[in-house]
């Protein structure tokens, strides 16, 4: 009887160990399909974007709105940054994202996907000039979102923001919260566009 529940039990293991293989091997696949088929690149704070639209209508010498492409990839991090307008994530498939917002040294968390269930959400607003970061919910997985600006995102307006810089601005934030920002300012390798 021992060896039957110890042959049952290591079957069960590698059934899950292969099922959760074959579910992995599924995100990689559908991650390499969506960086080539929307042509995503590298983003300085973290991610894969690629830049869908910019509105024809003009106001201060600057596109009303902006759109583009973002993907989070399992542990990665979209780094604390904040920009000079507002932008809206609109959840369109993986596992949903944490979006974490410091709006004068308060923390809120928003949960972008499709399971209400979980109190998760289609889309999220991000007021222009609010501090904030995103990761996947599960790191096993990825999330791709469509994001809009309006005015049109510019980054001379963007600015990452290192733990050191939370740090002084907001002396008494979590550890938990520090782990989303940047040690040091990465180098920029690829050209963006301005």
């Amino acid at each position: 009887m021992k060896k039957i529940f110890t042959l049952t039990l290591a079957l069960l293991i590698t059934c899950q160990t292969c099922a959760l293989a074959k579910s992995l091997g599924e995100v990689d696949k559908r991650v390499d399909e969506l960086k080539k088929f929307y042509s995503l690149e590298e983003h300085v704070e973290g991610g894969y974007f690629s830049e869908v639209y910019t509105s024809p209508f003009v106001q201060n010498n600057r596109a009303t709105a902006g759109s583009i492409y973002f993907m989070l990839v399992k542990k990665d991090i979209s780094h604390f940054h904040k920009i000079d307008c507002d932008e809206i994530w609109y959840y369109q498939e993986g596992g949903g994202l944490k979006i974490t917002l410091i709006d004068n040294g308060e923390v809120k968390e928003v949960l972008l996907g499709k399971d209400t269930k979980k109190n998760q959400q289609f889309m999220a607003v991000i007021p222009a000039d609010t501090i904030f970061a995103a990761e996947n919910i599960d790191k096993q997985n990825f999330t791709f979102v469509s994001c809009v600006t309006t005015p049109k995102f510019k980054y001379e307006y963007f600015q990452l923001i290192t733990k050191d810089e939370l740090k002084k601005l907001y002396p008494k934030i979590p550890e938990k919260i520090l782990r989303l920002a940047y040690e040091k300012i990465p180098q920029i390798t690829a050209e963006v566009s301005k």
